[in-house]
């Protein structure tokens, strides 16, 4: 019952292997995720049968690096609520040359951030751990970890813990590092483009599979660092209208606690794996959170105190 208390909210499914808890309060072994009721909008169904989204998403990354698109931003942030003030483009400024430039956007004063904080603002739509077979298991089907990580699969025990989040439009794009570690992978997987939205995992035919593979048939750049804690990696997956994922760290790098590593040029999707033997969940995280970067307990080391 106290399992069932923990994992159950409204507007989630969850799966648990075994019922034994571990130290932070989660299943040793288990999966928990959003669960959307509809599927993809007829309006973005008639959008992939007229057009290619990766042609369309190179396309529209030449548009909003052009001048003229900076007539968007005004639009674009009364319609999302972002507070303008509190962001300044990358030459310190308030002026942005154009929608690229806004949306890759810097915080005027950096937030805090301490080892272990949300690396990235998004909704957690994915917790998992246990088997890395058993750990993208996604509205009952499984999606080959192997796949989405390609060859740094092989840095990571049979134990793993994996979190999904989902960047929308509003949020702040760029990925920092949430541990300090040696950067000792690197690879960018090509693919295609669709979108990252949760309500994908509805759709039952995406290149001749169900919608949840969309982590693997997306391009992506997967990152792996070598912490105190082990192997950590960060998975930057494109989607329609991200023309471009842009790494700001290489193979051989220290990376400190905090250090932006990533940039979208526009939206996305994260996915973290690590050792599930060496980090905990902090005891409020859930499918449905919001992050908010550098403040949001995200990973906490087993060998600090919990």
């Amino acid at each position: 019952m106290e399992i069932f208390q923990k994992f159950h909210r409204e507007g989630t499914e969850y799966k648990i292997w075994e019922p034994s808890l571990e130290i932070d309060g989660f299943p040793k072994s288990f999966v928990w995720s959003v669960s959307p009721k509809k599927g993809l909008s007829w309006r973005l169904k008639i959008f992939y049968k007229i057009f290619d989204p990766v042609r369309f998403s190179l396309w529209m990354g030449r548009l909003v690096c052009s001048s003229f698109s900076r007539f968007l931003i005004v639009p674009f942030v009364f319609f999302m609520g972002i507070d303008r003030k509190r962001f300044e483009s990358k030459t310190g400024n308030d002026f942005y040359k154009n929608f690229d430039e806004f949306f890759t956007r810097r915080f005027k004063k950096m937030p805090p951030f301490y080892s272990g904080a949300a690396p990235a603002e998004g909704q957690v739509i994915y917790l998992a751990r246990g088997k890395s077979d058993q750990m993208l298991s996604i509205k009952g089907e499984k999606v080959s970890l192997k796949d989405l990580l390609g060859k740094a699969f092989s840095y990571f025990p049979a134990e793993v813990g994996v979190v999904i989040t989902y960047l929308s439009p509003k949020d702040y794009h760029l990925g920092h590092s949430p541990f300090a570690g040696k950067v000792v992978f690197h690879e960018r997987i090509p693919g295609s483009a669709w979108t990252v939205a949760p309500e994908i995992w509805n759709e039952k035919d995406l290149e001749g599979f169900s919608g949840v593979h969309y982590l693997t048939l997306n391009a992506r750049d997967v990152l792996v660092k070598e912490t105190l804690q082990g192997p950590f990696a960060t998975v930057y997956v494109a989607a329609t209208n991200v023309f471009s994922t842009e790494m700001h760290v290489q193979v051989g790098e220290e990376v400190a606690v905090g250090q932006h590593e990533q940039s979208y040029h526009l939206g996305s999707t994260n996915v973290y794996v690590f050792d599930a033997k060496q980090f905990c969940f902090p005891s409020h995280l859930f499918p449905g959170e919001q992050l908010v970067f550098g403040q949001t307990p995200f990973l906490i080391p087993k060998s600090e105190n919990l």
